[in-house]
């Protein structure tokens, strides 16, 4: 229904998103293209994300994922 930039991520953009099927908006966070990161910068995102079973003892305290997608926009025709 909307999306507002935050404007207060790093190395990725954040978004504030307010979905129609949800109660409350969610962050949406999106990585920079590729050519556009540092070296070891790459895949920053899918390392953070494969890091969560380790974390699980703090889960109660972090935002839950709803979904992570690595396909750069391939599936959706966005290239």
């Amino acid at each position: 229904m909307s999306a507002v930039e935050l404007g207060t991520g790093m190395y990725n953009n954040v978004y504030r998103v307010t979905l129609a099927d949800q109660a409350r908006p969610v962050i949406l966070r999106v990585a920079p293209e590729e050519s556009r990161q540092f070296r070891s910068e790459r895949h920053l995102m899918r390392n953070e994300f494969a890091s969560l079973p380790w974390l699980a003892v703090i889960a109660p305290l972090m935002p839950q994922m709803l979904a992570a997608d690595w396909s750069h926009g391939d599936r959706c025709g966005c290239r």
